[in-house]
């Protein structure tokens, strides 16, 4: 089957977004040249398709774990179904933080899964940068991306919970965190459904672990993506706590500082 004659089938066609990323791996295209061009596709090329495809449509598996990678902020990362998707705007984490790292001594990063963040992060900023992690399937999933995309960073990783190993530093910290902040009666899609469970929800309406941490942090900044709702139900805590922005409507950044 050529290329064209692929194109044309109304089961793809269904989901051409997702079909074309399939496509760009497996034949090693580029998006914007699918219509272009036209070459034979083998038959190994042909069932690898049709079975990454099938997986996304039927499986309701999301497509970057079909693929296996992911992109944030321009780099490639590794990611499978131990490790939530990163979103568009939990680069809005990255960008806070990197705004106040020159006046800490030490970044961490609380329940960082895949670990995509903070590679990016220590890449532009070279600090001491510890991440932890409660999952230790997600801290594997972690190393290897940090050995791909930046093999030289000194990175420290921690199997713990919250704020259990954050004591044990000295010096000024900024603490981040992109905890689970999903209800607990939240109904997912079909496809956030096959996320880890243990990396969106939430007791307390999402923010158990939140206000866990909070109690537990004794001095630093801190910066926590959480819903325009939580956040808000946080600042009544403490009414000197910012809620900064980002590109998504209702996904906002709080912080904050405890002294």
């Amino acid at each position: 089957m050529d290329l064209q004659a692929l194109l044309s089938d109304k089961y793809f066609r269904q989901h051409s977004w997702e079909f074309f990323l399939i496509l760009e791996d497996i034949l090693g295209i580029k998006k914007e040249e699918i219509y272009i061009k036209n070459f034979e596709i083998s038959d190994e090329q042909l069932t690898e398709i049709k079975e990454k495809y099938d997986k996304f449509v039927k499986q309701k598996i999301p497509i970057e774990y079909v693929l296996g990678y992911t992109y944030f902020m321009g780099e490639r990362f590794f990611v499978n179904e131990n490790v939530l998707i990163p979103r568009p705007e939990t680069e809005y984490l990255v960008k806070y933080a990197l705004e106040r790292a020159n006046r800490v001594d030490v970044i961490f990063d609380v329940g960082t899964g895949s670990w995509i963040i903070w590679i990016m992060l220590w890449k532009l900023t070279w600090k001491k940068v510890v991440l932890s992690d409660i999952s230790e399937k997600a801290l594997k999933i972690a190393e290897k991306n940090a050995k791909k995309v930046c093999p030289k960073c000194n990175f420290e990783f921690v199997l713990a919970d919250l704020w259990a190993h954050i004591k044990n530093y000295s010096g000024k910290k900024l603490i981040c965190a992109n905890l689970p902040y999903v209800d607990e009666n939240f109904e997912l899609d079909e496809y956030a459904q096959k996320e880890p469970s243990l990396a969106l929800f939430a007791p307390d309406e999402g923010l158990a672990l939140y206000k866990k941490l909070l109690n537990q942090i004794q001095t630093g900044e801190f910066l926590f993506e959480l819903t325009q709702r939580q956040a808000t139900r946080l600042k009544k805590i403490n009414p000197n706590f910012e809620v900064l922005p980002t590109c998504h409507q209702n996904i906002k950044i709080l912080y904050g500082k405890k002294w």
